[in-house]
């Protein structure tokens, strides 16, 4: 695949995952629809994704998306039996660290508790990064395959790109929850749900427009106008150039 292709692949998923988040009103409610993606638009056989559980501090399955074939089932349940620990192979690895860690064969790693079920399913190469918003780390996403994946720096960026925007998007319906869960009347509940669904709006539409545009200031230009038209009642957008200065890209 070539680099351009790629591009729009990531470009392409992003938006498919603000979609996913804009009709889902939590983590738990994303978690398959948001493994599927991941799987069909980069061809791997099953995924897990993990959330982490402030309260006992540790890694917690919320979905698996199941493959298909013999034993399908055994490696789904083993994940969805399991409290990972930080520093416990391979999601807890990955939390610890904060960054991307490819796989080349998880049946030969002693160190991974599910070997026995992913060799019953045929899964051998595994792929996984960090969910994460500023330094929170908000769980860990898996992704496995029957070959051994490639391990290039365009798809440790691309996947830590997701992991960022998948954060960005679970803190955003954290807080949402939370502020609904505060209000103190019914139209505070209805007004606080609007606002939350004009934003995950301009989000989706956002990032469709960006990912639509071969020119960065059009495409930036467009989002600023999305922005007033749906969240703000002024919107600027400056860029840092490669030599430390500051210019306007966008205004509406």
């Amino acid at each position: 695949m070539t680099m351009d292709k790629q591009s729009r692949l990531f470009r392409r998923t992003q938006e498919d995952l603000a979609r996913i988040f804009f009709e889902c009103a939590s983590f738990a409610g994303a978690a398959p629809r948001v493994l599927e993606v991941l799987c069909k638009s980069f061809k791997w056989r099953a995924g897990v994704c993990w959330s982490v559980d402030a309260e006992v501090g540790s890694l917690r399955c919320l979905a698996v998306r199941n493959v298909r074939g013999p034993h399908a089932e055994a490696f789904e349940r083993a994940s969805l039996g399991l409290l990972m620990e930080r520093d416990t192979y391979l999601p807890g690895t990955v939390w610890a660290r904060r960054a991307p860690e490819v796989v080349k064969n998880v049946r030969r790693e002693p160190r991974f508790q599910r070997r026995r079920a992913a060799a019953a399913c045929g899964l051998r190469g595994a792929l996984a990064f960090p969910i994460y918003a500023g330094d929170r780390v908000l769980g860990v996403i898996e992704l496995y395959r029957a070959t051994a994946p490639p391990r290039s720096a365009a798809l440790l960026r691309g996947t830590a790109a997701l992991g960022s925007q998948i954060g960005e998007l679970v803190l955003r319906a954290e807080n949402w929850l939370a502020q609904t869960n505060a209000v103190s009347s019914p139209a505070e509940g209805r007004e606080e749900a609007e606002a939350a669904k004009r934003w995950s709006r301009f989000n989706v539409e956002a990032t469709r427009a960006l990912a639509a545009s071969l020119d960065c200031d059009a495409g930036l230009q467009l989002v600023a106008r999305l922005a007033v038209s749906g969240v703000a009642d002024w919107c600027a957008i400056d860029l840092l150039d490669p030599v430390g200065q500051v210019r306007r890209a966008a205004q509406a």
